[in-house]
Parts: structure tokens; C-alpha cells; sequence
């Protein structure tokens, strides 16, 4: 991601994958989807958000709340099709290795775009 936004009350965590003269890519360092699951960047981050944020069901040594996640791509139109992939709940969960860890998604829709246009 190319930037993370932070507050608390409430709790949240906002993940930014900006774009300008490329598309999301396909396949990220060591993970070219050779495990059957989607590579792209904005999967990953999909993941890696939920994990910070606590949506996985895993042993912890403290206890923590659950934090409003999302994550946004940013890029000079709207109209990326992973944005479309990713908010249907059910793709979401195959796409993600060990998702039978994660009891709930976020508030929907936590997968979401903006268009440079949407800014001015």
C-alpha cells in the first residue's frame, strides 16, 4: 500500500494503494498465485488490513478490538475490476487463503475506489 490513515474513536484504519500510469498488478514479490489464490496487490493488501485489524480468528497474546477497516485505490478513474471483484463478500472469501479464520468482513463496502476527478 502507498499509504495508511490512522485515528481512533472509533478505531480505524483506511489502506491507499495509489495508481498512476499502471494498473494494479497481477502478482506481487514471492506470490505469483502458484497456491490457487489470487496474487494481486490489491488482495494483498485486502489481507494484510485484515489481519492488523483483527478480523482474523487467531491466537493472541493480548486481547485487542477490531478496528473499521478499508481500503481505497486511487487512481485517474474509477473503473478497476478488482475494485468490482472484490466487493462481492463471497469472491472475497475464496480469494483469501485460511479465510474460515475470519468470522466477519468489515462494514460494506471496505473495498472502494476513487478517481482522481472524485478529489477536485
Amino acid at each position: 500500500m502507498d499509504v495508511q490513515i490512522t485515528w481512533e474513536n472509533p478505531a480505524t484504519t483506511i489502506y491507499i494503494e495509489a495508481k498512476y500510469g499502471s494498473k494494479l498488478s497481477a502478482s506481487t514479490s514471492n506470490n505469483d498465485g502458484q497456491h490457487g489464490f489470487p496474487a494481486d496487490q490489491l488482495i494483498r493488501n485486502v489481507r494484510v488490513g485484515l489481519h492488523e485489524c483483527g478480523y482474523y480468528k487467531t491466537p493472541r497474546l493480548f486481547e485487542s478490538t477490531k478496528r473499521n477497516f478499508a481500503v481505497l485505490v486511487l487512481s485517474p478513474e474509477r473503473g478497476q475490476p478488482l475494485v468490482t471483484t472484490y466487493r462481492n463478500e463471497a469472491t472475497l472469501r475464496t480469494s483469501i487463503p485460511h479465510s474460515e479464520k475470519i468470522e466477519q468482513f468489515p462494514a460494506a463496502p471496505f473495498v472502494g475506489e476513487l478517481g482522481y476527478p472524485d478529489i477536485l
